[in-house]
């Protein structure tokens, strides 16, 4: 028997998850390496810290070698729950960084310009209010209205509807689809299922099919199941301005579909599509005349952007304070 020889370590040993022929000596040595070269100087202002408590005996670089190499003596269970103040200390980093980049993504949407879009007297969307079987709730009200300022501004709309099943959500997206229509504008919502799209295309068309004939209008539906002669009805809808509001799936996107004046995309369940299908969505500008670039078109040759309306149910079915006890919980906007 041989002593062992060096000193032994003074750290936890990391046990890093891995697959074959990738040794757990390779990987410590690799993240080792990382920190070493990494550029962890400090990100947040010292008195920030200060005022957290204390997070501020923890620094960025602190923070992730001591992850890497507890001591000892370390809590093993606030390390596994995330609750030891390291960890604290890395949400706080990951938080500062959402909401900054969130604040970046506000400020250049400011410098961006979309048409006013504003119901007209009279209109689709008074008409809708209307004839609806039932009366809004007031959390649909309010949320409607705040949609509504929105839609009425020169700055691209860009928010997220939540609520649970049943709590109003398309109702909500059917009065701002009625604002662009009323504005001249045509509307898309975009569903990641054939099925859903179809429950929110016969819902729209119970409401909405009777007030856009009299204006000579429709309302299109668009998938990828169509057949080749329906399929091209509906596309020549949509490029001519007949189709109002466009209702479909990820088959809206597509290059062949071509808007005359795409004033508002309403993405349903947009949790369950990807960045770019989003995105493409968008996107869809429209040349009219070369003048004026599309999506949403602003006037005098200025490039325009869509607005854009993200509807998503809640994570978890729990009623909502705020409109007294009411179950489906109410429809909330941000």
């Amino acid at each position: 028997m041989r002593a062992a020889g060096g000193a032994l370590p003074q750290a936890l040993t990391p046990v890093y998850p891995t697959v074959a022929q990738l040794p757990q000596p390779y990987l410590r040595k690799a993240v080792l390496a990382g920190l070493a070269q990494a550029d962890l100087s400090e990100t947040v202002p010292p008195e920030v810290l200060s005022e957290i408590g204390h997070l501020r005996l923890w620094d960025l670089r602190k923070s992730l070698s001591f992850l890497h190499q507890p001591t000892p003596d370390v809590s093993l269970a606030q390390l596994e729950d995330h609750s030891h103040p390291i960890w604290q200390r890395l949400k706080a980093e990951e938080l500062l960084a959402q909401q900054l980049s969130q604040l970046e993504a506000r400020r250049a949407r400011e410098h961006l310009r979309a048409p006013v879009l504003r119901a007209e007297r009279g209109g689709v969307h008074e008409q809708l209010l209307a004839v609806l079987p039932f009366q809004l709730t007031g959390a649909q009200r309010r949320v409607g209205e705040e949609i509504a300022r929105d839609l009425g501004r020169v700055q691209p709309m860009h928010r997220l509807l939540q609520g649970d099943v049943g709590s109003g959500k398309t109702v909500v997206a059917a009065l701002a689809a009625c604002i662009a229509i009323d504005a001249g504008w045509q509307c898309a919502l975009m569903a990641p299922t054939e099925i859903l799209a179809e429950q929110h295309f016969a819902k729209l068309v119970d409401w909405l099919a009777p007030l856009l004939q009299a204006r000579g209008q429709r309302v299109a539906w668009l998938t990828g199941s169509q057949k080749k002669k329906a399929r091209g009805e509906m596309l020549a809808a949509i490029a001519s301005g007949e189709a109002a509001l466009v209702v479909g799936t990820h088959a809206v996107i597509q290059e062949q579909v071509k808007f005359q004046k795409l004033g508002l995309a309403i993405i349903d369940e947009q949790h369950r599509f990807g960045v770019a299908q989003r995105l493409a969505l968008r996107q869809k500008l429209t040349d009219a005349g070369g003048a004026l670039l599309l999506r949403r078109r602003e006037r005098a040759g200025v490039r325009g952007r869509p607005r854009s309306l993200q509807a998503s149910p809640s994570p978890q079915p729990s009623p909502q304070r705020g409109e007294g006890a009411r179950w489906p919980p109410s429809p909330t906007c941000s």
